[in-house]
């Protein structure tokens, strides 16, 4: 059998396969331009395969007046012809010049109807850029946004009050020395229906985001400046299950937990943050945690730290037979050194899974732990493996699994 016997739909994912769609790849592609060249019968394959064209990164640096502005736009109409009307932009702006943005968004607003997916790259220092209007998607579903210029904000289209189609949202802006509390305001009432949030820029007021997000399942705090605390202690996010903090300073991040958080069933904690008693404090404000995930630093006062925080997390609160996090059934720890906390670590597991005290049953909130693993550093040395494995074939004996995954 010959490649020409082969069947118009297999050959059709051979070509999906071989461009790799999901990967962002560009309207100049080698594969996706040479794939129509090859036989008329391919051509017809390759223009009638939408997967193909769906997912395209355009360099609108190219846009530097009306005529590339026109060619431009027809290669657009194309694309969205070929995609059959649905399509995944990825746009990267990074010119040390003016990048004609009234050409660019005219660009934009011509295939925003058919955008369902939106990553725009923006690196400038033009300072005219601070105002740049998102395109008129009303059928987005996705926005990342990542900018490095010197004043990188976004706005919302004027004409659209809400995108109730966009659920999944990620900004990225690194510039410090603006506020963008702003805007983050801004993308919960513009997404009435958003479940994915990733935050990486920085926030100076402290005035609170006093609103309720219904649909919000998933949070992702990164790199961000001393206010975030109080900024989004007052939000009400009902429906929040996942959560991903790292790099948060300043505030009291115990409003923060018992605030939009309590009702994380999965924390994962990064280096930037503290993990000491003060926090396992905090983590009474989430009784439905399930799964917890601690990213160690390594430095000398972070295992004392995580020895106080596991004291606490290894018995019930003084005076009470209450337990912080009942329903706890997963703790995996990152870069840990084991010979600082191994103690420490199997007095938590062994008291939760054996409970020292006569009338808990593991019956109603308080629940028994099913994992504990540890990763340990790069670096590790061959006298640390051997306690790695000591330890857990101690922790398997308990009945606790020691996968990573």
């Amino acid at each position: 059998m010959s490649v020409a016997d082969l069947p118009t739909e297999l050959i059709a994912r051979i070509f999906v396969d071989a461009v790799q769609p999901t990967d962002h790849h560009s309207v100049d592609n080698g594969t996706l331009q040479t794939l129509p060249l090859v036989c008329w019968r391919w051509h017809d394959i390759a223009y009638d395969t939408p997967e193909l064209w769906r997912i395209i990164s355009v360099h609108l640096d190219q846009v530097v007046d009306a005529v590339s502005e026109a060619s431009c736009r027809a290669k657009l109409a194309t694309l969205v012809r070929r995609a059959k009307s649905k399509l995944a932009l990825v746009v990267s702006i990074s010119r040390g010049s003016d990048p004609h943005h009234a050409n660019i968004a005219a660009c934009l607003d011509q295939v925003a109807p058919f955008l369902e997916v939106l990553t725009l790259g923006y690196s400038t220092r033009i300072a005219e850029r601070a105002r740049w209007t998102l395109p008129r998607a009303r059928n987005l579903r996705q926005l990342r946004w990542t900018t490095t210029g010197t004043s990188p904000v976004f706005r919302w289209p004027d004409d659209i009050d809400t995108f109730p189609l966009l659920r999944d949202v990620d900004i990225c802006i690194a510039y410090e020395w603006h506020d963008h509390t702003g805007q983050v305001a801004q993308i919960f009432s513009h997404c009435p229906n958003l479940a994915t949030l990733e935050l990486d820029l920085d926030l100076h007021s402290s005035s609170p985001i006093n609103m309720e997000l219904k649909s919000l399942r998933k949070l992702d705090i990164r790199a961000v400046g001393p206010a975030l605390v109080p900024v989004l202690s007052a939000l009400r996010l009902p429906a929040l299950k996942e959560v991903n903090i790292d790099a948060v300073t300043g505030g009291d991040l115990r409003d923060l937990f018992s605030g939009p958080l309590a009702t994380a069933r999965s924390i994962d904690i990064g280096t930037g943050v503290t993990i000491d008693d003060a926090l396992a404090m905090c983590l009474v404000h989430c009784p439905q945690l399930r799964h917890l995930h601690l990213d160690i630093d390594g430095g000398d006062d972070e295992y004392d730290d995580l020895e106080g925080f596991l004291e606490l997390m290894s018995y019930p609160l003084a005076g009470t037979k209450e337990w912080i996090c009942p329903r706890l059934l997963s703790l995996r720890m990152s870069g840990l050194e084991l010979n600082r906390v191994a103690q420490a670590i199997l007095t938590f597991a062994q008291n939760r899974t054996e409970p020292p005290f006569e009338d808990n049953a593991f019956t109603g909130r308080f629940h028994r732990l099913k994992r504990l693993a540890i990763g340990l550093p790069p670096e590790a040395v061959v006298p640390t493996l051997i306690d790695y494995g000591w330890l857990n074939s101690t922790l398997e004996g308990l009945g606790l699994s020691t996968s990573l995954t």
